[in-house]
């Protein structure tokens, strides 16, 4: 008689130790599957302004004196947090208007965020490198390259390093465009909030119709972010 009351007793105490613990497991595995998943897709939103000093070189002739001019303008990137096909997009004009200096470019982007082939179409219009007067021709071009991005350890500081070649895609001109242009960036991401801060340099030589013009730029923006880079 008191073997299977002891055996009772025995049982309840196990389903009263078991119990809890199910529970929290079950608990637990609600919770993780409720809690929302890091987005598959990086997207990036950032305003820019530049400060851009452009220098001008001619193969003959007095060349234009060096300015400065004030640049305003928007970056957008969707890329895959992982391998595959990113876009990109990016607009700047100069706080004078289009009749000034603008650049539009809309690209493509192949790899891994931390390393990536880049292909854009852009075009460029306003100032001329010849005489620095406005005007309104413009001059289409592709941009090859090369991207490169990584986080700082743990931190929420991210760099940004970017190379590529330009090439003129206008059979019209006697000498079509060609050039380089580089740039590197520091960006902060905030951690409870989708927001980006960021400071960055360009440099770029675009050369076309024997006129050769640098623009060397100082970058700062803040935006917005979904999606932190691996």
């Amino acid at each position: 008689m008191m073997r299977p009351l002891l055996v009772g007793a025995l049982a309840l105490n196990a389903i009263a130790a078991v119990a809890p613990r199910s529970l929290a497991a079950q608990v637990t595995a609600s919770s993780e599957a409720a809690a929302p998943t890091d987005p598959r897709w990086q997207t990036t939103l950032v305003f820019v302004g530049q400060s851009a000093l452009v220098r001008a070189s001619l193969l003959q002739g007095t060349p234009p004196p060096e300015r400065t001019v004030a640049l305003r303008g928007i970056d957008l990137s969707i890329r895959p947090r992982q391998f595959g096909i990113g876009v990109h997009a990016r607009l700047a004009q100069s706080s004078l208007g289009a009749a000034d200096l603008s650049v539009a470019e809309i690209g493509a982007t192949l790899g891994v965020p931390a390393f990536s082939l880049e292909a854009t179409f852009a075009q460029r219009a306003g100032y001329s490198p010849n005489t620095g007067l406005m005007h309104d021709e413009s001059y289409p071009y592709v941009r090859a390259g090369l991207r490169f991005q990584r986080m700082l350890g743990t931190s929420r500081f991210s760099v940004f390093f970017r190379g590529a070649a330009l090439f003129g895609t206008d059979a019209s001109l006697v000498e079509p465009v060609e050039g380089w242009d580089g740039e590197t960036q520091v960006a902060w991401t905030a951690r409870r909030i989708p927001l980006r801060a960021m400071l960055g340099y360009r440099l770029e030589r675009f050369a076309v119709a024997g006129v050769e013009q640098e623009v060397s730029a100082l970058l700062f923006g803040v935006g917005v972010v979904r999606g932190m880079p691996r």
